[in-house]
């Protein structure tokens, strides 16, 4: 009796690794606890706050934000800013945030209270430092000029931008 258990056991354990090595591809080991896969938390729907001791001074809206070891990845974002009793817009269909750096991208749109609205595929936002910047085509246009150009860097701070490689057709306000 213990035989016909033992040569079953045996038979059973052949036949297995038999059906395993055969259809392998279905039995793919996945890394559940991939970091690039999947996020720690994630947020549906958001709007996010920045209150200081004047108010508020940041609201951020967007579909989806997720939250990985290492970044945050936000899908159809808003940002508006408050900053200096000024109003600025920053939209895009995607956003990588990581180490004070966001990467922007699709459907870029930055806009001032002043009138200056910039428009690109791709951006990079420097919070610290507050400078926006893009290497791909871009377009700006302004209450005087509408500029495309190769790559530009927006210093907000200072309200400076650099441009390579433009275009541009400047309004004359006044004739001599």
């Amino acid at each position: 009796m213990g035989l016909k258990i033992f040569i079953g056991f045996i038979l059973f354990y052949l036949s297995s690794i038999t059906y395993l090595t055969l259809f392998e591809k279905k039995f793919v080991k996945k890394d559940l606890f991939n970091k690039n896969e999947i996020p720690l938390i994630e947020f549906k729907d958001i709007k996010n706050f920045h209150i200081d001791k004047k108010g508020v001074d940041t609201i951020i809206k967007a579909k989806e934000a997720l939250r990985f070891q290492d970044h945050d990845e936000i899908r159809d974002v808003n940002i508006l800013t408050f900053q200096r009793g000024k109003k600025e817009s920053l939209k895009a269909k995607q956003a990588n945030y990581k180490n004070d750096i966001i990467y922007l991208y699709g459907n870029i749109q930055y806009e001032n209270e002043e009138g200056l609205k910039l428009f690109s595929n791709k951006m990079v936002y420097k919070l610290k430092e507050k400078i926006l910047s893009s290497q791909t085509p871009f377009t700006l246009i302004s209450k005087k000029a509408k500029i495309e150009g190769d790559s530009f860097v927006y210093n907000r701070q200072k309200g400076i931008i650099k441009a390579l490689k433009i275009k541009a057709i400047i309004k004359e306000t006044k004739k001599l």
